[in-house]
């Protein structure tokens, strides 16, 4: 079952908890942010991806890694990286 919410409460420095629609919470510490939070593209929050459930320290959470891992791919499907190699995609 996939979460349906997920935050970092202030004050839990590395730490995102992860709530379930049968009333299961998880904890989830340490590790990287793009772990903590499903995310392997450390994407920010954005209403326009897919599967976003949250968002922890200015990074979107996903419920699971699966989805973290299509709203990236969705994310360098857009017209703004259309041209861009990945190097360039993923530099600040």
């Amino acid at each position: 079952m996939p979460a349906i919410y997920a935050y970092a409460p202030e004050g839990e420095a590395r730490t995102t908890f992860y709530e379930f629609a049968n009333g299961r919470k998880e904890k989830w510490i340490g590790g990287s942010a793009a772990w903590r939070n499903n995310n392997p593209g450390n994407l920010r929050p954005a209403k326009a991806h897919p599967g976003q459930i949250g968002e922890a320290r200015n990074f979107a959470v996903f419920p699971d890694h699966d989805k973290g891992k299509k709203a990236m791919v969705a994310q360098l499907k857009r017209p703004l990286y259309a041209t861009k190699t990945l190097e360039q995609a993923i530099s600040p």
